[in-house]
């Protein structure tokens, strides 16, 4: 069976060209932008296909990250980047430390109570600084999930399967954020 788990990794996001020599400002879509001081590579998606692109890093700055990418060596091949996303593969994707997980395979997660009923699906993480929270798409509710110590019993993202404790979840309004 083929894993549930994207190849791909999303790390940042092109917001603009910088000056006009091909140099990108970037927003750092990790919890740790010293990564990019390392990465040589990273991928860009291009006509349906992650395509290979070298990376290297000019500087952080004030929460956003600088670079150059292999081939785009003036602004109007910096302009063609603007707002897509570059990707790690999942090889040379940082190690997470123990219960801690990519976004990208818990969004879909099936997720349960701990008596195994069904809740709904996780559609989104929202990054709030002190924890996250997971949203929770259920039939005709929607949840939201503060993730702390005692929330998660279980998460088994290779499955896309989490259990969680029910009286943790907090009812909202879909429109109310």
């Amino acid at each position: 069976m083929a894993s549930r788990l994207s190849q791909y990794i999303v790390v940042a996001q092109v917001l603009k060209p910088q000056g006009i020599r091909g140099e990108l400002k970037l927003k750092s879509l990790t919890d740790d932008p010293d990564r990019f001081t390392d990465l040589k590579y990273v991928f860009v998606m291009e006509n349906g296909q992650y395509l290979k692109r070298k990376f290297s890093l000019v500087r952080i700055q004030d929460d956003f990250v600088y670079a150059n990418l292999e081939g785009c060596f003036d602004r109007n091949a910096a302009e063609v980047l603007r707002n897509q996303y570059l990707y790690v593969d999942r090889k040379n994707a940082v190690q997470l430390p123990e219960n801690r997980w990519f976004i990208v395979d818990l969004i879909g997660c099936s997720v349960y109570d701990e008596k195994g009923e069904i809740i709904g699906k996780l559609t989104d993480v929202i990054k709030t600084g002190a924890n996250d929270v997971y949203v929770i798409e259920g039939d005709s509710i929607q949840w939201m999930l503060p993730v702390v110590e005692d929330a998660l019993i279980d998460v088994d993202v290779e499955n896309g399967v989490i259990h969680v404790t029910r009286s943790r979840l907090c009812e909202v309004d879909a429109g109310a954020y």
